[in-house]
């Protein structure tokens, strides 16, 4: 059986996931997503979660948490792009979702957060996808490759 190892990023968020294993039997596997309140991360988990995977769903876009989505890109009202709701995705998708709170930023959470999901599920992990990422507030202007250090540090330096 071939192991599927990408890469990741980062405290359990609790959800129901025995309501939503009628929908897919479960595969067994075990998953984590950076940047998986929005976006491609978004996308992958809830493939994941669609497979039958666990899924961990690792992002700041909380509900409770409104000052760290002051700092991000406005969405359009009425969506609801943050871990929880990628979580509830996933366990109606027929996976379990867990929706995980992490500044990526900070040095040290990926490793604290990966080390207490490893435990919880008995050192199993069989795909890591790191997705997280930023978008400058700030409109960019011109190609790519002229823009500043201070932008694409700003863009990549997540996780």
């Amino acid at each position: 059986m071939r192991k599927e190892i990408l890469l990741f990023g980062a405290l359990l968020w609790a959800s129901a996931c025995a309501l939503s294993m009628s929908a897919a039997p479960s595969s067994g596997r075990v998953a984590v997503v950076t940047g998986a309140s929005r976006g491609i991360g978004r996308g992958i988990a809830l493939e994941l979660g669609n497979a039958g995977y666990t899924v961990y769903a690792l992002g700041r876009s909380t509900r409770a948490n409104k000052r760290l989505l002051d700092d991000q890109r406005q969405v359009a009202d009425g969506l609801d792009l943050t871990i929880e709701s990628a979580a509830e995705a996933i366990n109606e998708s027929g996976g379990c979702g867990y929706g995980i709170s992490i500044d990526l930023t900070e040095d040290g959470a990926i490793e604290k957060t990966l080390a207490k999901i490893m435990e919880t599920e008995g050192g199993r992990l069989d795909v890591l996808v790191c997705s997280a990422y930023t978008t400058p507030l700030e409109n960019i202007k011109g190609e790519f490759w002229t823009q500043s250090m201070d932008m694409w540090d700003a863009l990549n330096g997540v996780g």
